[in-house]
């Protein structure tokens, strides 16, 4: 079986518990699943995924900007779809449901196109898929509905039951990843010591999901004056100006981080006492691998695209957010805002205070 979810990192791992509790209900189900490089690290040597296939969407865009490497890039997709074929696959889940991973679940030549039903698709999807599956209209957050879906396929009803990430791997990936965390968490001084991760990114694409630098400078100051808690202020590749940002307006000592990749990420989120962000794929990683979660929502429904995982009372659900419901134009689905107030009259007065109690 395949299953298609492309991107991205925090989608992706908003479907990952349908196919970890499907495998755990299924074990004599093999799952393979199509995925782009940049989502594809967190996937990597997961217990419940025999196979991935990764798109290579950045090298495929790189080449588009010449006449030729057009032609290689043709030429290289249609190998790839034709690597699909040869798998012989019986069925293919399309959990995405846009005009992308249709093409891909129809080239991937399975007999059987299962996706979501009309109307939680989009992009002409639902013509492309011969099963299509509905879920009830109250099911709302994004990890609640792939777990129908999958209920519905495997014709018994599955729960959540994690993400399988929350146990450290024993791939090669994995024990850099736990090498990286403990010598760079050990030089820091954070070895031993209850700290905070403050991430300030999110992608270039959704930037202006962003909290300001100040106001998460302001929160490491909260955090170092009225905790014994450390702050860690981390950042993936090409975020080094934001760290220094905030390392630069926060009045106390703040250490910072950048990671190498998500695999070395989630290891240090994992040692972490919360781990605080805007609606950004590393919030999603930290509750994906158990670390306590507050998140910052502006322009997104946190309701459907929030945080999910193992709540403090034992129960599986969305993870603790904060929002701004004073500001009348949240949520929405702009891709570009000149002024997102939902961001900026959110308060680190308020976030400390919802974080405290990890940190007493």
């Amino acid at each position: 079986m395949l299953v298609v979810r492309l991107s991205a990192i925090g989608d992706v791992l908003h479907a990952l518990p349908a196919v970890h509790a499907w495998k755990r209900a299924r074990p004599d189900v093999e799952f393979e699943w199509l995925v782009e490089d940049r989502a594809a690290s967190v996937l990597a040597g997961h217990p419940s995924i025999a196979r991935l296939h990764v798109v290579p969407r950045g090298r495929w865009r790189a080449l588009r900007r010449s006449v030729g490497g057009r032609v290689r890039g043709w030429a290289e997709a249609a190998r790839f779809a034709a690597g699909l074929l040869r798998r012989r696959f019986d069925l293919v889940v399309d959990l995405q449901g846009n005009g992308k991973s249709g093409l891909w679940s129809l080239l991937a030549g399975a007999p059987v196109r299962a996706g979501l039903a009309t109307g939680a698709t989009r992009e002409g999807n639902a013509f492309v898929t011969n099963r299509r599956v509905s879920v009830p209209a109250t099911t709302v957050h994004r990890v609640e509905r792939a777990l129908g879906v999958a209920s519905r396929l495997a014709e018994v009803e599955l729960t959540y039951a994690g993400t399988g990430l929350d146990a450290v791997r024993g791939d090669d990936a994995a024990a850099r990843a736990e090498a990286f965390s403990i010598a760079a968490l050990a030089e820091r001084g954070l070895g031993a010591r209850t700290f905070a991760i403050l991430h300030p990114g999110t992608s270039g694409f959704g930037s202006f999901k962003r909290w300001p630098p100040e106001r998460f400078a302001a929160l490491a100051d909260l955090v170092t004056t009225t905790s014994a808690a450390g702050v860690l202020v981390t950042g993936g590749p090409g975020e080094e100006a934001l760290v220094d940002a905030v390392r630069a307006r926060a009045r106390g000592a703040v250490a910072t981080m950048i990671t190498p990749d998500l695999a070395s990420l989630a290891a240090v989120a994992r040692r972490a006492r919360v781990f605080v962000a805007a609606d950004t794929g590393p919030v999603h990683l930290a509750a994906a691998v158990g670390t306590p979660v507050l998140a910052l929502f502006g322009p997104k429904d946190a309701a459907v695209y929030g945080p999910y995982g193992w709540r403090a009372d034992g129960t599986a659900g969305p993870l603790p957010v904060v929002v701004r419901d004073d500001v009348p134009c949240r949520p929405c689905t702009v891709r570009w805002c000149p002024e997102p107030v939902c961001m900026s009259a959110i308060d680190e007065r308020e976030v400390l205070a919802r974080v405290a109690p990890w940190l007493a």
